[in-house]
């Protein structure tokens, strides 16, 4: 039977919070590198739609590639931090006094919120590609520029990244 005092109990809060507020940090960060990905693959989407693909197919097909890179991202960051924590156990050992070990509670509440975080990050950017208009995207009418609630978007989260990095400051 544990218990927490006061103090300690403030200090894990705000521990937790700069947590969160790290990785929407890094959300929105993804969010944004998918979106200029997206931006780049617009005429690809636009011709694909104009031959005949349906809204869901092209939002399972982006959204799809875009969970398999969550998933790779989370299984390259499981494989760090088993990789760090056998690499190194008597240097952490002697900083912390404590058995460093990876805790498979901690690692599945990671793992399920970058799996929210991917299938989030994936069907936002799938989302707003699925919605130009094919016909203005093959007639060039913007050659080269993103649609211009993609360029909204990314602003918009480059603000809430600053937000969130200056909160944490």
């Amino acid at each position: 039977n544990t218990s927490i005092t006061t103090p300690t109990r403030q200090a894990l809060a705000v521990l937790a919070g700069g947590v969160v507020l790290v990785f929407l940090a890094l959300a929105a960060n993804v969010v944004i590198l998918l979106l200029s990905r997206l931006s780049q693959r617009h005429h690809e989407i636009a011709t694909c739609a104009a031959l005949g693909a349906s809204r869901s197919r092209l939002l399972r097909q982006i959204a799809l590639e875009h969970m398999f890179i969550g998933a790779a991202g989370i299984g390259l960051g499981v494989a760090l931090a088993w990789a760090i924590t056998m690499a190194f156990p008597s240097y952490f050992l002697g900083r912390t006094l404590n058995v460093v070990d990876i805790d498979t509670r901690a690692l599945a509440v990671a793992s399920i919120c970058g799996s929210l975080a991917a299938v989030i990050a994936g069907l936002v950017p799938a989302w707003m590609a699925s919605r130009s208009d094919p016909a203005a995207v093959l007639r060039g009418a913007e050659p080269g520029r993103p649609p211009t609630q993609s360029r909204l978007a990314t602003h918009g989260l480059l603000v809430t990244q600053i937000a969130l990095a200056a909160a944490l400051l």
